[in-house]
């Protein structure tokens, strides 16, 4: 799990379901200049149960952030819950360095969904002066925590952090190791390359699983020996990981395993990961299986997905050229898989009519 805002923003919603919502009300006391409605209005409408609501709200205290931060860093001192998460969400997406210290008391909340949001804004912002705090919170933190405050830490101050992730890689508990497994994927030293390739021969599979993502990600070509091993693992979510990640490293001599494993792996979940990864493998044998596959009247639904969707992904002009038949085609299921691609991958093809035109973003002059 990665702290970013995007994905944080669920822990505002989630809360309001668990505290129940903010009614409608009416509007109460404290003005905050340069906002329409008080203060405690606009923050029960973030705390709604409506989803557009809340994003209106929030649009509030983003146009008038100088005028409402005194009163969002205060709400770091209520007793309701609710509105603590508020503040500390708010602190996340808003906050500027001169906020810093009114973000850090949200750090050491005793409510988790507070400090989860604290974490993710003092990363955001860098700040290397809640660093030891950061790191006194991992002495009780839960799975979840653990995975912010490794990240933040990683991305805050990666030299200085480095000793921390490695000895937390170290942890008895598999669940640490896994958190610190994903913040080293954030690192670039070869210190942290090195503790990568031991955690991939980890005992518990999920934390092979996250090494051998983390060393895709980083393109350790030094890896590769070692992807290859974990393609053979016991664990087909490990096999997949792994076979992802040698398509990202994009070594020659490892394109044909994993279109191999495209074609013939006994794993679902392994081929579906393979089918995705052929969108990165540039020339023809690419293209050929994923035509292959799409067309084949043997393959899951799952299988035919992944293919449609690599299909629209692919640079090569005959991907773009099948792609184009298959938004076309008398099968409705494929042409239905297409379409679906298309919105889902956000891909640059608009209806015009009745037929489906290719659209790339033109190149600024």
């Amino acid at each position: 799990m990665h702290a970013r805002p995007e994905h944080l923003a669920g822990v505002l919603s989630l809360l309001v379901l668990a505290c129940g919502g903010s009614g409608p009300g009416s509007a109460t006391t404290k003005q905050v200049p340069g906002i329409d409605h008080s203060f405690e209005a606009n923050l029960r409408q973030l705390l709604s149960r409506n989803a557009q609501l809340r994003k209106l709200a929030f649009e509030v205290f983003q146009r008038n952030w100088a005028a409402a931060r005194h009163h969002v860093s205060a709400l770091a001192g209520r007793r309701n819950k609710a509105e603590r998460v508020a503040g500390a969400y708010l602190m996340m997406r808003l906050a500027t360095h001169q906020d810093l210290p009114a973000l850090r008391r949200f750090l050491v909340d005793h409510h988790a969904p507070v400090r989860l949001a604290a974490i993710a804004g003092v990363q955001r912002l860098r700040d290397t002066a809640s660093i030891p705090m950061l790191t006194r919170l991992l002495a009780s933190a839960s799975y979840v925590e653990s995975q912010h405050v490794l990240e933040a830490l990683a991305v805050i101050d990666p030299e200085a952090s480095e000793p921390i992730i490695v000895e937390n890689s170290k942890a008895e508990a598999w669940s640490r190791r896994r958190a610190a497994t994903q913040a080293l994927g954030h690192l670039t030293t070869s210190t942290s390359v090195r503790r990568l390739l031991e955690l991939i021969a980890d005992p518990i599979w999920l934390v092979r699983m996250d090494a051998a993502r983390a060393l895709g990600r980083r393109r350790v070509s030094s890896a590769c020996a070692a992807l290859r091993t974990a393609a053979r693992d016991d664990s087909d979510r490990v096999r997949a990981a792994a076979i992802q990640a040698l398509a990202e490293i994009g070594e020659p001599e490892d394109q044909d395993l994993v279109l191999r494993t495209a074609m013939a792996e006994g794993s679902e979940t392994v081929r579906v990961a393979a089918v995705e990864s052929l969108r990165g493998i540039s020339g023809d044998k690419a293209v050929s299986v994923l035509d292959k596959i799409v067309n084949s009247p043997k393959e899951p639904e799952s299988i035919k997905k992944a293919a449609i969707q690599s299909l629209g992904g692919h640079a090569a002009p005959r991907a773009r050229t099948l792609f184009e038949k298959l938004l076309a085609s008398d099968n409705a299921a494929l042409r239905k898989l297409a379409e679906t691609t298309v919105v889902a991958k956000k891909l640059p093809w608009a209806k015009v009519g009745d037929a489906w035109r290719y659209t790339p973003a033109k190149s600024p002059r």
